[in-house]
């Protein structure tokens, strides 16, 4: 059922409805990122999780939720986001948060168990395997669930966060919200290249592709994602009052960057 119910949305999209809420307008309570202090870890390194979250209609409030960590299930072939395949996993641990308008929440500790590599294939070990945290809170009445992967590999080099993002409009640092066909666009560090090891054991050099998702309180966006360092035109004509645009940098490995400009 909610596979079906996610179509219908899609196709109310495509209809132009002028009702149908932007995915980049921020109102309600959101989870708009989560981002890990090491993305990238050795067994038995220990991680922090911060969630990046938006509540601009009810800042201030307490949120209550839990969270619980295990080994991926396989997330990317279409396994459910869930901890229940794996035994040694711990019970869920209460996390509430107070909400602000826009931002970091306190800080998750966990620990990668040492155990992750066992009985994993040298390639899986080089490549990373999958360590998953899971966030779930009840919201007005719903439920809100979102998860955070941190790889673990021997690799020997580690990806890191991308460092230095800005917000640009109109091609300089943005100083103010901007206004109807403005357009924004993000720049960050340079994109990591990595080794990925090949089914048949050979070893190639690949570089990250980053890619930022935009976020407003006010007016709406030509496009809700884009490349670093690609334009997004803006649309609307802001009203009075605090205003938000939010752009979160991510690199495809767990890596990631949030900037924040409020006016």
């Amino acid at each position: 059922m909610k596979v079906i119910y996610l179509l219908v949305l899609v196709m109310l999209a495509s209809c132009g409805g002028d009702d149908f809420k932007k995915i980049e307008k921020l109102e309600e309570f959101r989870i708009l990122a989560i981002k890990a202090d090491t993305p990238e870890v050795t067994p038995g390194a220990s991680v922090n999780i911060q969630l990046f979250v938006s509540d601009i209609k009810a800042a201030g409030r307490t949120i209550n939720g839990t969270y619980v960590a295990c080994i991926d299930p396989g997330i990317a072939y279409g396994a459910k986001v869930s901890c229940d395949h794996d035994l040694t996993s711990a019970a869920p641990i209460a996390y509430n948060i107070v909400t602000t308008a826009t931002g970091y929440t306190t800080s998750v500790g966990l620990t990668v168990p040492n155990t992750i590599f066992y009985g994993r294939s040298t390639r899986e070990q080089f490549n990373g395997i999958g360590y998953i945290v899971i966030f779930n809170f009840t919201v007005d009445g719903q439920d809100v669930s979102a998860f955070k992967r941190i790889t673990a590999t021997n690799r020997g080099s580690f990806n890191s966060n991308p460092n230095g993002s800005s917000i640009l409009l109109n091609g300089v640092a943005i100083s103010a919200f901007p206004i109807d066909n403005d357009q924004l666009r993000a720049t960050s560090s340079s994109p990591e290249s990595f080794n990925y090891q090949n089914l048949d054991g050979t070893s190639e050099s690949r570089t990250e592709k980053m890619q930022v998702a935009w976020y407003v309180s006010e007016g709406e966006l030509e496009n809700s994602k884009s490349d670093i360092d690609e334009n997004v035109k803006y649309k609307g004509i802001a009203g009075p009052g605090p205003k938000i645009v939010v752009a979160v940098i991510r690199d495809e490995r767990g890596g990631v960057d949030v900037e924040i400009k409020s006016y």
